[in-house]
Parts: C-alpha cells; structure tokens; sequence
C-alpha cells in the first residue's frame, strides 16, 4: 500500500523476480552452469522469499548438486555477492512512473 501511495506501480511478486533473474542473466558473461544455478536460486526465492547462505545449503540445494561450498566454487568465491545483486535487482526501482 504505502509503495503504491508513494507513486510506484504494484508488481507481482514472482515478476519481480523473474525480471531480477533476467537482469542479472544479462549483467554480464555467464556460463552455462552458472546461468542455470540462477535461474534455481530465483526459483527459491519465489518460493521461500528469502534466499540466504542457510537455504543455499539446504536440502534442496544439495539435491541438486549444490550446497554453499559447491555454489561459491560455480560462481568463483562470490557467491555472497550474485545473492546481493540479485536482491538489489529484485527491489530496484526502473517501472516507468504515471504522471
């Protein structure tokens, strides 16, 4: 509510998302595996809505071949980092605003 009176557009939560995915997707060269733990980890964050070092661990994660030492390794020791930019693209504020 209060974002909606301040003058921004209402966005879907799960959108928000996927535009944060795609952003990041094309920030900059990404291989193939690193493009796809992406896409997992912006798949949990719309499940979970947070996604942290204790869910990167998870289960779930691990199931997948993953877990936080397996995903730092993908994505060259900054994994804490693709996680913060994917949360400042998440919240990041580009929507075109009515006048």
């Amino acid at each position: 509510m209060r974002r909606h009176a301040l003058g921004d557009p209402l966005v879907p939560y799960a959108e928000r998302v996927q535009r944060a995915v795609e952003r990041l997707l094309a920030s900059r060269p990404w291989t193939d595996v690193q493009r796809r733990w992406l896409k997992r980890i912006g798949q949990q964050l719309e499940r979970e809505l947070v996604v942290d070092h204790q869910a990167l661990d998870s289960e779930q994660f691990r199931e997948q071949g993953g877990g936080i030492d397996r995903l730092n390794r993908v994505f060259d020791g900054r994994l804490t980092d693709v996680v913060g930019d994917l949360q400042d693209a998440l919240w990041r504020h580009d929507a075109p605003r009515s006048a």
